[in-house]
């Protein structure tokens, strides 16, 4: 005969093995808890530690520590170009983009050049200004340029624009003002690829008589007449990936392009003027090489930009470096370089131009 045990249902049911603690209020949980929050919260802390060193440092120390990366790079940078005196003087082009004065034989190619360049003095007037372009008095004059670059540290190196072609061809650079800086950057474009056309036919053709031209009136005109595709680096398509989605930012993920031809559109902020709420925003045009290579003595350069205006910027592989976060990528002050008096200088898109 089987024995069955009848329960109470009124009744709380508590297992054998297990012990009834009194109810306790919040309070009590709390401090019991305690030493179980204390520990969690110093491991969280330890592990922040560990992922980032800084986080306890100061605003003081972390700008110091900044500073001493700063100089490190720099340090690195001019142990990368150390060059003897002799060699330093045979370079073509002027370290740290200095202006010098060319040889007999560059002056000889230079007085075979446009009649423009013929006829142009020795400082070049800045480029009229246009609404919604960059305005020629933002730009750096070569003396102001010179200047600059004996303090700074940079890896790039501004070549005279009749030093420039004398290397690569009279027709590598156009010249133009801020108002022409789409067209000439597609005629740019257009000679990089080996289409044969000129400035005047571009500017007749997508110049308007007023306003700003529209890069869709360009791209139209590229695709249509020029045989050129461009398309934008914004679609994924084209590179499999958006340069502003990946870490360092658009400006960096550039730079790291090693082929092709580009049509940069540029976003420059300028600095707020007295009694205004809003900065003036303009915009420019300027090309992209990244197939372009050089070697001048112990100096390696991959990649140039093309302007209208001013010198050719070449690009060195100190220029790509990135220490990761919180440190900038050194492809922003190349930016910045471009128009040294904009509070800020984006990349606003990008363009891979190819043929048909």
């Amino acid at each position: 005969m089987s024995r069955v045990t009848i329960y109470d249902s009124k009744a709380p049911q508590i297992p054998a093995n297990c012990v009834e603690y009194p109810k306790k209020g919040t309070l009590s949980f709390l401090r019991a808890a305690a030493p179980f929050l204390l520990a969690t919260a110093f491991s969280l802390r330890a592990m922040a530690r560990t992922i980032r060193p800084d986080a306890n440092l100061t605003h003081k120390e972390r700008a110091a520590a900044r500073e001493r990366t700063k100089r490190k790079i720099a340090a690195l940078r001019r142990a990368s170009r150390v060059l003897s005196s002799q060699e330093a003087r045979a370079l073509p082009s002027a370290k740290r983009g200095r202006t010098r004065a060319p040889s007999e034989t560059e002056e000889d190619m230079s007085d075979s050049e446009t009649e423009e360049d013929e006829s142009a003095p020795a400082t070049r007037p800045a480029p009229p200004a246009a609404s919604g372009y960059a305005k020629g008095e933002h730009r750096r004059s070569p003396a102001a340029a010179a200047a600059e670059q004996e303090e700074e540290a940079d890896g790039w190196a501004d070549e005279a624009r009749g030093i420039f072609r004398a290397h690569e061809g009279r027709r590598a650079l156009v010249d133009g003002s801020a108002r022409t800086c789409g067209q000439d950057g597609l005629v740019t474009i257009a000679t990089a690829l080996g289409i044969a056309t000129s400035k005047e036919a571009v500017r007749a053709a997508t110049l308007p008589s007023d306003g700003d031209t529209k890069v869709g009136t360009i791209k139209a005109f590229a695709e249509s007449t020029l045989g050129i595709r461009m398309r934008s680096l914004k679609n994924h398509c084209v590179l499999g990936y958006s340069l502003w989605e990946r870490p360092g930012g658009v400006e960096h993920n550039m730079l790291l392009l090693e082929e092709g031809s580009y049509y940069v559109e540029l976003k420059l902020t300028m600095p707020k003027e007295p009694g205004t709420v809003t900065a003036k925003v303009d915009r420019h045009v300027v090309v992209y090489d990244a197939s372009f290579r050089r070697v001048e003595g112990e100096r390696y350069f991959c990649g140039v930009f093309k302007d209208n205006y001013g010198a050719a910027k070449l690009l060195e592989a100190s220029d790509r470096a990135w220490l990761g976060k919180p440190h900038a990528p050194a492809a922003r002050a190349v930016f910045r370089s471009i128009f040294p008096a904009a509070a800020k200088v984006e990349v606003d898109n990008a363009w891979l131009c190819d043929r048909v």
